[in-house]
Order: structure tokens, then C-alpha cells, then sequence
């Protein structure tokens, strides 16, 4: 099991290299201007490239290996219901935290004006519909499904880390490492990456509309709007809190640690992978 480890983390540098070098590509790309429409079809291409590719590159290297995919121990299976509600709360918290995190640091936040309607639909897939099932499936299914050898916590920390860090950006790297944590923690609840993937696409689609409609409306009425749903979303979660109390949540799983040591995550491509990244988030 540590040799998986070590060459799981290795597996996992090179598919986000694969990630790194299209970020270049796209860079220089973005200095040409092919037009509008075609400035976010390519923006669109390379947002899911970035994503894709590195899936197929870790899973053809773990096929390769002869690694079967790892089990998930879980706590022991609950309603839908239960999960529905306990992905709701992740949503909320994600969601609120967005909001307060953009208006302390509006360098983090991404904006979206109203423009023609093929470059909303193509802005709206690449930004909403894109990162919240490719990122969820890369860094939920794949990665924290992966290093829950080294234990749940670990698994959700790491994968957090290294979701964070390919943001390239130290403004976003805070807000998508908290991130990054709760939806990990609500994979590893609800045992199943569907959950993670609606409460990514919902985070996406709120920020979106949100965006678009604060390019509408002016700074004051745009405020309101924001609080009003803050305090509408955090109304909705006070009684799912409630529900969840009775229901056997008390355990976040079965088997809390794993059995091969943290250490074996941070082989050397591993590091060499985060160091790089962490220049990238300061250029």
C-alpha cells in the first residue's frame, strides 16, 4: 500500500503538470485577440483541457499500474435525504463565505457582464457547468478518493491544497482551499461525488447569476440583493442543521485514519509540482 501511495502521488503530479503547461499555453494565447466570440471558445477549450486531460493522464497511469480503484469506508449509509441535506449545508457555507470573501477581497472575485447571448452561454459553460463536474470528478473522485490511504483528514486537507493551489491566483487560493475542504468533507460524508458536483455547480450558478446581475444594477441595490440571499440561504440551512442532529452524522466514518503514512504523499514530483505552483500564484 505505500508503494501505491508514492506512486499515486507521482501519478498525481504529472496529470497536474499536464494542467500547468496548458495554463501556459492558454497565457500566451490570451495575448492574441481572435475576436470576442472566439476569445471565450478558446477560454472554453482550455478550461476543459485543463481538467480533462489531467483525468485521462492519472487514470491511464493508474490502469497502468494495476491500481484497482480504493473503497470508500464510509460512515454506514444513510437516507438520500440525509445526504441531500448535509450537501445543502455545504452549499450554505461555501455560499456564504463566497459572498463575504468577494466583498473583503474584490481582487478574488470573478466577474460576468451581461453581453450577447453566445458568449453567456459559452462564459456560463466554462465557468459554471465545466469546473463543477471535471473538478469534481479530478479532485474529489480521483484525488481524495485516492489519499484516504493516508486517512480522511489528510485526504481532505491535500486534496484541498492541491485544488487551491491550481487556481493560480493567491487572491482565490484562500476562498478555494476552504472550499476545497468542505465539499471534500461532504464527498467523504455522502460517500458519492454526485452530491460534490451539485453543490459546485450551485456555488457556480449563484456566483454567476449573482455577477451578472450586479453589472445590471446599480452598487446599491445590488448590495441588498447580495445580503437578501445571504440571510435567505442561512435561514434554509438553520432548520437542515436541525434535521441532521438526530440522524447518525455524530462519526465522520468507520475508519477516520488510514494506514500508510502522510510522508509518502510528498515524493519528488509531488514537491517540485506544489513549489511550482506556488510561484505561479505569486507572478
Amino acid at each position: 500500500m505505500v508503494f501505491r501511495a508514492k506512486r499515486t502521488s507521482e501519478n498525481m503530479a504529472l496529470a497536474l503538470f499536464c494542467a500547468v503547461i496548458l495554463y501556459f499555453i492558454h497565457g500566451f494565447m490570451s495575448e492574441i485577440s481572435f475576436g470576442a466570440i472566439e476569445d471565450k471558445l478558446i477560454s472554453l477549450v482550455f478550461a476543459a483541457m485543463r481538467l480533462l486531460i489531467p483525468v485521462l493522464v492519472f487514470t491511464g497511469l493508474q490502469k497502468n499500474a494495476r491500481f484497482e480503484k480504493i473503497s470508500l469506508e464510509s460512515s454506514p449509509k444513510q437516507p438520500v435525504i440525509s445526504n441531500i441535506r448535509i450537501t445543502f449545508i455545504g452549499f450554505s457555507v461555501v455560499f456564504v463565505f463566497g459572498i463575504f470573501y468577494g466583498m473583503a477581497f474584490p481582487s478574488a472575485a470573478v466577474s460576468y457582464a451581461y453581453t450577447d447571448p453566445i458568449s453567456m452561454i459559452l462564459t456560463f459553460v466554462s465557468a459554471v457547468a465545466v469546473p463543477a463536474f471535471l473538478e469534481e470528478y479530478l479532485y474529489r473522485e480521483l484525488f481524495c478518493r485516492e489519499l484516504t490511504v493516508h486517512g480522511n483528514l489528510f485526504a481532505i486537507i491535500s486534496s484541498a491544497l492541491l485544488f487551491g493551489l491550481m487556481h493560480f491566483s493567491y487572491y482565490s487560493f484562500p476562498y478555494a482551499f476552504i472550499c476545497g475542504l468542505v465539499i471534500g468533507f461532504v464527498y467523504l460524508k455522502t460517500g458519492s461525488v454526485k452530491y460534490t458536483i451539485a453543490l459546485h455547480f450551485a456555488q457556480n450558478l449563484f456566483s454567476y447569476v449573482l455577477s451578472v446581475i450586479g453589472s445590471l444594477v446599480a452598487g446599491d441595490i445590488y448590495f441588498k440583493i447580495l445580503m437578501g440571499t445571504v440571510v435567505v440561504v442561512s435561514a434554509a440551512a438553520l432548520p437542515t442543521v436541525y434535521f441532521l442532529i438526530p440522524s447518525n452524522y455524530g462519526k465522520f466514518t468507520e475508519k477516520e485514519y488510514g494506514n500508510v503514512t502522510s510522508s509518502a504523499f510528498l515524493t519528488f514530483p509531488m514537491v517540485i509540482l506544489i513549489a511550482c505552483i506556488l510561484i505561479l500564484n505569486f507572478i
